[in-house]
This record gives structure tokens, C-alpha cells and sequence, in this order.
């Protein structure tokens, strides 16, 4: 199975407009303000820095993510929704067999998700591999969690 979550790079594409707009706004109100009523700079700096903190939080979260189960082979990746094809700075990638897969857990806190893959390692160790799944819609994140509970149910029945 794979799935990922193309359609919603629209939507970051017109948070980041919407942001900028916002931020061309408060530079052009507080220029406007100054000038008519003196000096309101603690205002406007808070305005600004929640305004840069909201983008960060915004850049932070909005990550491209795809799934692929097809074959012997799970491929799970996160990577930047804007940048991503000519940059590939925040890439996060793992490919490992089915039977390594030990559980999996999927986090959702409100204005973020994250899925954890916990994974045998070489030396039989128990690694966590992290992946961001905010903008996943709800349909797909239930059939990622089906086909996850698959290959889980397989490799319980296989130790």
C-alpha cells in the first residue's frame, strides 16, 4: 500500500502567502501608527515576534510524508514541502525489511501527530524512528494504521 499527503501542500503554500501578507500588513501598520501617534514599538514587536514564532511553528510542522508497504520492504520518509526538490534538507528516510518492525505508535497531540516505528536493529535492539504525520488526513492515517497492524500481526505470528 502506499499513500502520502501531496494534496495538502496547497494548503502550506497559502499559509505561507497568508503569513507573508501578515507580515507586510504589520510592517505597514506600525510604520503608519509611528507616524501618527509616536512611538508604539512593544506592541509591534510582540505582534512581529508572535508572527515569526506562528511561521516557525508552521515550517516546523508542514512536512511531506509517504508510506509505501508494497513488496518485502516498508519505506517510510518525511521531508520539507517546499524546498524539498531542490534542497533535500530535511529528509528523514527508512527502509527496512517487514519483520523488523516491532510495534508502532501514533501520537496525536492536537496541533501535531507524529508516528513512532520501533524496529529490531542488527544487534537486536529496540530502535525508534520518528516521523511527522500532521497533515496526514484522518481516512489515510487509518489505513496506514491497518496495514501497520498487518505487518505486525504477521511478525507475531512469525516469532
Amino acid at each position: 500500500m502506499r499513500l502520502n499527503n501531496q494534496k495538502s501542500k496547497k494548503f502550506v503554500l497559502s499559509l505561507y502567502f497568508v503569513f507573508a501578507v501578515l507580515f507586510v500588513f504589520a510592517s505597514i501598520s506600525f510604520d503608519l501608527v509611528r507616524t501618527l501617534i509616536g512611538n508604539a514599538r512593544f506592541k509591534y514587536l510582540v505582534l512581529f515576534g508572535v508572527l515569526i514564532l506562528m511561521l516557525l511553528f508552521a515550517h516546523r510542522v508542514s512536512k511531506y510524508f509517504e508510506y509505501d508497504s508494497d513488496g518485502n520492504v516498508l519505506v517510510l520518509m518525511n521531508k520539507g514541502m517546499l524546498l524539498s526538490e531542490f534542497f533535500n534538507y530535511r529528509e528523514n528516510r527508512a527502509e527496512f525489511p517487514k519483520s523488523r518492525l516491532l510495534y508502532y505508535k501514533l501520537n496525536n497531540y492536537g496541533v501535531y501527530k507524529s508516528l513512532n516505528i520501533y524496529i529490531k536493529s542488527n544487534d537486536n535492539r529496540q530502535k525508534r524512528l520518528r516521523f511527522n504525520v500532521t497533515l496526514v488526513s484522518n481516512k489515510k492515517l487509518k489505513y496506514l494504521k491497518q496495514s501497520l497492524d498487518k505487518v505486525v500481526k504477521q511478525n507475531k505470528g512469525i516469532g
